[in-house]
């Protein structure tokens, strides 16, 4: 997960220490081919609110595109450029019937918490190393044959992705699984069956519950009162992503098959990980570190 702090203070410094920064240049052209596009042709059907739309639509693509700016900082502009330009009529800044809180609206749905309760957990479980010790328990339960450890890795990120946002459970999975990866060579077919694996049960463990992946929640909040339940929802999407991710299980398998009998997994027994019965939690010090300086 990038520090977007961090980002932000690196672009600042490099702006202000260049006379004439590769940024600042991006963020001119990427403005004026969006003033271009926007505003020079004459789009017949189109309103004024719409050009303004379409403006700010291709100003936002090209600074993403261009990483003129972090990425964060680009989504906070889109949201103070609707309310500059399309939230006020005719720039009445006065007019007490103004529409430019709807673009903040959003910043409130139900959706945006549950997409955010989603990262937390899953910053929480990287952080206390819960993905690692639950790779560490499945994988040595199921033991080093081939196929029984991607098995063991398809059934942990299946399952965590259910739960968390199935792009940080790919994220968290793979570096589970880089030690057991740095035993093979990069042309090796069942370090490709490892890594397939992973992704693919991420993406359809996601299926599985509503807060699995994004777009499950949109569906839900745009069907409204006759949405399914959190279960109900589990009872019609579980069964068929359980029979999806066993039959590409045998698929991958049987296109990447392995060349080794077993895999060693020693190279997690030595990554500590927060286990009462093998290693106590750090303790937070009490003193700030400031009054230490």
């Amino acid at each position: 997960m990038l520090d977007s702090r961090k980002h932000l203070e690196r672009f600042i410094n490099k702006t202000f220490k260049e006379p004439v920064n590769k940024n600042v240049i991006n963020f001119s052209l990427s403005l004026l081919f969006a003033c271009l596009v926007a505003f020079l042709p004459s789009y017949s059907g189109l309103s004024e609110s719409g050009v303004l739309t379409l403006f700010i639509l291709i100003f936002a693509g090209g600074l993403w595109v261009s990483e003129a700016i972090p990425a964060f900082a680009v989504s906070l502009l889109i949201i103070a450029l609707n309310i500059l330009l399309l939230g006020f009529d005719d720039f009445n800044f006065q007019d007490p019937d103004a529409n430019w809180k709807a673009y903040l609206d959003p910043w409130s749905s139900p959706l945006v918490f549950l997409f955010f309760a989603g990262f937390i957990m899953a910053a929480a479980a990287s952080k206390t190393k819960l993905d690692l010790w639950l790779a560490k328990k499945v994988l040595f339960f199921v033991g080093e044959k081939p196929e029984n450890v991607l098995t063991g890795l398809m059934a942990i990120t299946f399952t965590l992705s259910m739960f968390i946002s199935n792009t940080a459970t790919t994220a968290m999975m793979l570096a589970v699984v880089t030690p057991i990866l740095a035993t093979f060579s990069l042309q090796d077919n069942f370090a490709k069956a490892l890594l397939l694996s992973i992704t693919v049960s991420a993406n359809i463990g996601g299926m599985g519950t509503i807060i699995g992946t994004p777009p499950n929640a949109i569906a839900v909040g745009l069907l409204g009162a006759s949405a399914p339940s959190f279960l109900g929802w589990m009872l019609y999407a579980v069964p068929p992503a359980l029979f999806v991710i066993i039959v590409l299980r045998f698929f991958i398998l049987k296109i990447y098959p392995s060349s080794v009998e077993r895999i060693s997994l020693k190279s997690l027994e030595s990554i500590n990980h927060f286990d009462d019965s093998t290693k106590e939690f750090t303790k937070i010090p009490t003193v700030p570190s400031w009054k230490k300086i």
